[in-house]
């Protein structure tokens, strides 16, 4: 940085140049180091804050299942008691149709727990994965109105509980569209559990499917859900895109925490090609969720789509051997119990290691493979195993959801990629895709 003046002789030519300099580069660096350590900060407290909100929310359905666990123990100690033969006889049928009863709500709340908790994470590694632009999108053929049908089945409960009127004005014609049926599925299911959870007792909502424009090679169409007697504030309304926030219930201290919802369903919305608005009209007193989409990919024919899948059953599984490698004994055993209950001979190994000694001892027909262990993890022991037998099925089955862990999954020759925690009925369709006696 240079700071002078220039003197001119009699006929006003520059003469010389008083002047001073400074070096300001270490300055810079200072104020550049400075910002960068604020935004640092800022970051860290942001994150921290988040992470609080998802640990606390995290803790409610943990608290929930160690509960009820400690009720489930004190019931089957005082079944216990009770069913002793010359005790038994003493024991009334009504007491003992209470005591299954105390049996089966806690085993409801501790699946409700479990639910919930499942949804919270996979939600956290949605928006994860939609900050870094690694979402992975399919092209699916399906009917709006079925998924439409099967969202509000599920909110059938929800709406008992808080005796919520749910009226629904769907156009009668089948809107066929190709996009991401998980996704798009996503979105309608955060839509209407958000709307729902603003809903006072006895209120009313309503879901309206509105075909704004067809022609022979795209279909514009909306989804509108509105809630009645709910009318948020503008903070309230900004607020509810956030990436986590609690949704109070008006005009109380009592919340039910809306997770992800919202802002998952605007990035979602955004990420299939649609548009997404939350509105409120206080004049009638509503709140309203709108979801627009241009699809210029229409879907099969109906009939091509609502096609029922095979069942599975015992009769189309081969009674092989199945290989599972995990370094988590809780794991093994749960995946255990499920394939032993379909007939299948099961063996272990706790890490990469083992499983290719595992496998050159026993030749097993199918193996699941968690991906970090120790010794040797799940990509190393699978090009091991390929050496040895290029035909075996290998499906990754881990706790991590990432595009790159799947992409090197399927480049060590891999067949799948199973997340954890698994769907039971996906790995016995799986199994019966790759066991069944049409694959012999």
């Amino acid at each position: 940085m240079w700071h002078g003046k220039v003197h001119h002789d009699t006929q006003y030519q520059p003469n010389y140049l008083i002047g001073a300099g400074w070096d300001i580069t270490e300055t810079r660096m200072l104020l550049e180091e400075r910002a960068r350590a604020e935004s640092a900060e800022k970051q860290k407290r942001e994150m921290a804050e988040f992470v609080d909100c998802v640990c606390h929310e995290l803790r409610n359905p943990l608290n929930g299942i160690s509960g009820y666990l400690t009720e489930l123990q004190d019931v089957l100690e005082s079944l216990n008691q009770v069913l002793i033969p010359e005790q038994f006889r003493e024991m009334k049928i009504d007491q003992f149709k209470g005591s299954l009863n105390k049996l089966k709500k806690s085993l409801q709340v501790i699946e409700g727990c479990t639910t919930h908790q499942h949804k919270v994470i996979k939600q956290l590694s949605e928006m994860s994965q939609i900050e870094l632009n690694r979402i992975v999108l399919s092209s699916d053929s399906f009917v709006v109105q079925s998924v439409i049908a099967s969202v509000l089945l599920m909110h059938e409960i929800v709406c008992k509980k808080k005796n919520i009127t749910l009226n629904s004005d769907i156009v009668a014609e089948d809107v066929c569209i190709k996009s991401d049926k998980t996704r798009f599925t996503q979105i309608i299911m955060n839509m209407v559990s958000s709307a729902l959870d603003s809903v006072p007792v006895n209120g009313a909502a309503s879901i309206r499917l509105i075909v704004c424009e067809t022609k022979s090679n795209y279909v514009t169409f909306e989804i509108v859900v509105e809630v009645v007697g709910a009318c948020f504030t503008p903070e309230q309304i900004s607020s509810q895109f956030e990436r986590y926030i609690p949704v109070t219930d008006h005009g109380s201290a009592k919340y039910e925490s809306n997770t992800l919802g919202l802002a998952m369903c605007k990035s979602l919305t955004h990420l299939l090609g649609g548009s997404f608005e939350f509105v409120t009209d206080g004049g009638k007193n509503t709140n309203i969720y709108s979801l627009k989409f241009t699809t210029k990919e229409l879907g099969e024919t109906p009939s091509s789509i609502h096609k029922s899948s095979p069942s599975v059953g015992s009769n189309g599984l081969r009674a092989n051997t199945i290989m599972i490698v995990d370094d988590n004994p809780t794991n093994r055993k749960v995946l255990r119990r499920v394939l032993e209950k379909k007939g299948y001979i099961c063996v272990e190994a706790e890490d990469g290691q083992k499983a290719i000694a595992c496998y050159q001892n026993t030749c097993p027909d199918f193996i699941f493979m968690d991906l970090q262990m120790p010794h040797k993890d799940g990509f190393e022991a699978t090009i091991e195993i390929r050496a040895l037998d290029a035909f075996v099925p290998i499906f990754a089955l881990s706790g991590y959801e990432r595009t790159e862990y799947r992409k090197r999954a399927t480049a060590v020759g891999m067949q799948g990629y199973i997340v954890k925690p698994f769907n039971v009925a996906e790995i016995y369709k799986v199994l019966q895709q790759y066991l069944s006696s049409e694959n012999l």
